[in-house]
């Protein structure tokens, strides 16, 4: 009886190189902030409108502005993050790697706006920290609610370097493959 190779078992569970029309800006989340925007941005027009306090309208005018700032800056760095992913994935300029992990922490399953509940695996001296909670089209589904990479997995990783992270683009698992991988705790 011949016997499948494990690179054969491998599953890919997650393909935007395949797909780069999948490669955008959250446009969800950036939505919340812009909203949030406009909201200040009414409250600031009503306080003068309404000749409320001076310190009050100049707090008020303070905050929408810099509020309008943060979200146009962040806006614009999606943005380009997203342009730059699609070119990267279409002219083949991203990198791989393969093997079983050497370390692994699993995620936790609520979103939060720290780290601490993020999911982290090493493989191949490269490694990958992604939560529940962040928004993107890149790969951020945490073992707890489902994900495909667990302790003892072997993976394929296509993948691009941002600052202070790797943006996962293709990941092919091979389930049950490797030894277990420790849990290095949260980093």
């Amino acid at each position: 009886m011949p016997t499948q190779s494990v690179a054969s078992q491998a599953v890919t569970v997650f393909d935007l190189i395949a797909r780069p029309e999948g490669i955008a800006p959250p446009w969800s989340f950036l939505g919340e902030f812009w909203a949030a925007c406009v909201v200040l941005v009414l409250l600031a027009l009503l306080a003068r409108r309404q000749r409320w306090k001076k310190r009050f309208r100049v707090n008020a005018v303070l905050v929408a502005l810099g509020m309008v700032c943060g979200t146009v800056s962040a806006s614009w760095d999606e943005i380009d993050w997203a342009h730059q992913a699609r070119a990267a994935v279409r002219d083949g300029s991203f990198r791989t790697v393969e093997g079983c992990l050497s370390a692994f922490h699993p995620g936790e399953k609520g979103s939060g706006r720290t780290t601490s509940g993020n999911e982290a695996w090493t493989v191949g001296g490269k490694r990958f920290s992604y939560g529940t909670g962040d928004p993107g089209f890149t790969w951020h589904l945490v073992e707890a609610l489902g994900g495909a990479v667990h302790a003892d997995s072997r993976v394929n990783v296509a993948y691009l370097g941002r600052p202070g992270r790797k943006e996962i683009l293709r990941l092919a698992v091979t389930a049950h493959a490797c030894p277990r991988a420790p849990d290095p705790g949260v980093r």
